[in-house]
């Protein structure tokens, strides 16, 4: 399921990709761009460089806003921190974020993972344990995606190497190469999703822009999945009854069996976040449109549903079935009034 800004006071509505259809439901999560949706939460960076963590369906709009529907963690300052630079869009300072687990229900043992700055490094904070934040070895850096196995956090980066962080302690987080990398190409973005303890799988999505048409387009798929003896990773043309949801947040997987209606071994597209409408300038903007389904199995793209928006956010599947019992809840609640008005 997608969240969609509507344009008007903040106001985002639920839109459900398997039958192309926007929900009636409104949420109150103001005018932002979500660098992540992990464990049912998005997260936001605000013009402070504070980080926020939104449970979208604590705010609905027209009800009082749940406690606890926003945890404000502190602000990110790392060390020669250009702030002037990032001050107009600190919406973009974090490329990308994850957390560990929900923050609430277990706010004890939750680790949230920011990837920050243009080189893409990498800061840690343990909710409840640290007022600051922990800064990665800046050696490494163009990290594109990063996930949580019990307590380590796994990242991919720019040569497709899989490193893993253990970020236990306070202190500067050890990290090893998990895998190897395999053969960089140009305008390609990795996405890293973790099915259970030592299965990963990345993918690889090559894109072009159309500077005429002020347009980027995807243009070719990969995907490889980690082998563990060889510590390598090793191209496949298939997901195993799984679909993928990758894009400008966090990448999530659903099972076939949990919900009807998804294609198999199909990978979701969402526009990622880039800097083309910068580099084309303000008055040549390159609006989000980049989405659609890729086939695996078929090595095929459709354009299976709308792209009139700006940019969404993904949100997982359990809150795919919290909005449908919303919606069934609102539906219900019309036809009572409707009988008794009758």
């Amino acid at each position: 399921m997608l969240l969609i800004p509507t344009g008007k006071n903040g106001i985002w509505r639920p839109f459900n990709v398997m039958d192309d259809r926007l929900l009636g439901s409104q949420l109150k999560l103001g005018k932002r761009r979500f660098c992540g949706s992990s464990k049912g939460w998005l997260i936001a960076v605000e013009k402070d460089f504070t980080v926020s963590l939104i449970n979208p369906f604590f705010r609905y709009k027209g009800t009082r806003m749940k406690e606890n529907s926003i945890i404000r963690l502190p602000p990110i300052n790392p060390p020669n921190f250009n702030k002037p630079k990032w001050a107009k869009i600190s919406d973009h300072f974090v490329f990308k974020a994850s957390i560990s687990t929900d923050p609430i229900l277990n706010s004890a043992d939750c680790i949230v993972a920011v990837i920050y700055e243009g080189f893409r490094l990498l800061a840690f904070i343990r909710l409840g344990k640290e007022r600051t934040w922990i800064y990665a070895d800046g050696r490494h850096t163009l990290i594109e995606e990063v996930v949580f196995v019990e307590d380590k956090c796994y990242a991919v980066d720019n040569w497709s190497r899989l490193l893993s962080f253990d970020v236990t302690t306070r202190s500067n987080p050890n990290v090893k190469v998990a895998a190897k990398g395999i053969k960089r190409t140009c305008n390609t973005t990795r996405y890293l999703v973790a099915l259970n303890e030592g299965k990963f799988l990345m993918v690889h999505r090559t894109y072009y822009f159309d500077y005429e048409r002020n347009k980027r387009a995807t243009g070719e798929i990969k995907v490889f999945e980690l082998d563990l003896k060889e510590c390598k990773w090793i191209e496949k043309d298939t997901l195993g009854g799984i679909s993928l949801f990758a894009g400008d947040n966090s990448t999530i997987y659903v099972l076939a069996s949990e919900l009807s209606g998804w294609q198999l071994n199909c990978i979701y597209l969402n526009h990622d976040n880039d800097f083309a409408s910068i580099d084309l300038g303000p008055n040549r903007p390159c609006v989000p449109h980049d989405y659609g389904v890729y086939n695996v199995e078929t090595q095929s793209f459709s354009n299976s549903y709308s792209t009139r928006w700006e940019l969404p956010t993904y949100v997982t599947t359990q809150n795919v079935k919290d909005i449908v019992s919303q919606e069934s809840h609102k539906a219900n609640k019309k036809k009572k009034k409707f009988a008794i008005i009758r």
